[in-house]
């Protein structure tokens, strides 16, 4: 048993003489599939030059096979190395990935830029019906180019009429809004302050004298993204230090969305920068698009997929795992000081319904065991923090 525990790296959440431990899902997944075969063997279609397809399946027209589909909108001039992280997030997760990249010509001029390139992506979804779940992801001027993709939507709504439907969430990184175009496109093309300056008042004076050319298309894309045609639940990743996209403008999108009935959830950090997110609290992130992946896809979605795959050469196991706040106030002279700590505990079980049952025993357990803690503590009191995560592990079996 020791041997099959090092070689495998069998994961559990139940403590026991080998010390093994339990992981958040996506650190358990993603390197385990990667030895997949089919991981392995990547195919790839450029369907324009903007346009570029990722799946882990040979790539066909095939009504039977339904798979999710994630819509990468780039930011300006993105490194293909930097690109490849978030495919490989999606591609792990069971997702076909559609990447789509905007150029400065494409939005200094945006009738024959992104506007076409925003009508194509609605054509390519037109023409892939198989892909029912979508998720897209689009980072700083990937917003503008889906402000422009509801301007078509809009346009042409019979023709588009089922694209809405089958985009279930959204995620932003980094948004930014048309008073950001200017700061936004000259630190995108470079990082020399001198040529930053020099661009900041290039796009200054086009959007002075172009603005039938330019500036009114982007305040329609503007409008057209706040007043949002989807009803998906989104989650918006923005920073405090963003220089770019203002975490103002962000919470104005947030407030417009909101009061028409979306469900958005921001995450916001102090330091990081412009579609940096990713590159400085990347644990944090990824179990951050786990969590709303896991929430809002549909039932035969990311999670399912994956474990089909798995269970063809490996098993699953799942763990619940039960956190609750304790509290306990103390007052000293005029103060009130608050002290929290948490307690979890975790059960495991295979994928059969006789042990969903004893999970279920198992949970009842736990709190029980959380409360008898709360008796032997001196003023310590349950919080309302009490909750269930769910997460997933795969470990290889003895025989295959």
């Amino acid at each position: 048993m020791p041997i099959f525990v090092h070689q495998f790296r069998i994961i559990s959440s139940l403590k026991n003489t080998y010390n093994v431990y339990a992981v958040p899902f996506h650190k358990v997944i993603a390197p385990v599939l990667s030895r997949h075969l089919a991981v392995r063997k990547m195919h790839t279609q450029s369907i324009n030059k903007t346009l570029q397809l990722k799946s882990v399946d040979e790539i066909q027209n095939d009504s039977s096979k339904k798979k999710p589909l994630a819509l990468i909108l780039a930011w300006m001039l993105a490194k293909e190395t930097h690109l490849e992280k978030f495919r490989k997030l999606y591609i792990s997760r069971g997702f076909d990935v559609l990447t789509v990249n905007t150029a400065p010509k494409d939005l200094l001029f945006p009738v024959s830029g992104s506007q076409v390139i925003a009508k194509n992506v609605l054509d390519y979804f037109t023409s892939h019906e198989t892909y029912e779940d979508i998720v897209v992801h689009a980072f700083s001027v990937g917003c503008y180019l889906m402000g422009e993709m509801f301007v078509q939507m809009r346009k042409d709504s019979e023709k588009y009429k089922d694209i809405s439907s089958r985009i279930r969430s959204v995620i932003l990184d980094s948004f930014v809004d048309f008073e950001g175009i200017q700061i936004g496109f000259s630190r995108a093309v470079t990082k020399y302050p001198i040529t930053i300056k020099i661009l900041e008042w290039y796009v200054s004076i086009h959007l002075a004298l172009m603005f039938n050319v330019a500036t009114k298309h982007y305040l329609t894309s503007s409008k057209n993204f706040h007043k949002t045609p989807l009803k998906c639940p989104a989650l918006v990743f923005v920073s405090e230090a963003d220089k770019v996209g203002s975490l103002v403008g962000n919470q104005m999108l947030i407030d417009n969305w909101q009061a028409m009935g979306v469900d958005v959830k921001m995450k916001c950090w102090k330091d990081s920068k412009h579609v940096s997110h990713w590159h400085k609290y990347q644990d944090e992130y990824v179990a951050e698009v786990d969590k709303f992946l896991s929430k809002n896809s549909n039932e035969k979605g990311t999670i399912e997929h994956l474990e089909q795959k798995a269970r063809q050469k490996r098993g699953i196991k799942f763990y619940r795992n039960v956190k609750i706040r304790f509290v306990r106030y103390i007052t000293e002279t005029e103060n009130e000081y608050c002290h929290s700590i948490f307690r979890s505990k975790s059960e495991t079980c295979l994928l059969d319904e006789s042990s969903k049952e004893k999970v279920k025993m198992g949970f009842e357990k736990i709190k029980t065991s959380c409360y008898e803690f709360k008796t032997r503590g001196r003023g310590w009191a349950i919080g309302e923090s009490l909750y269930l995560e769910v997460n997933t592990c795969v470990y290889r079996p003895l025989a295959e």
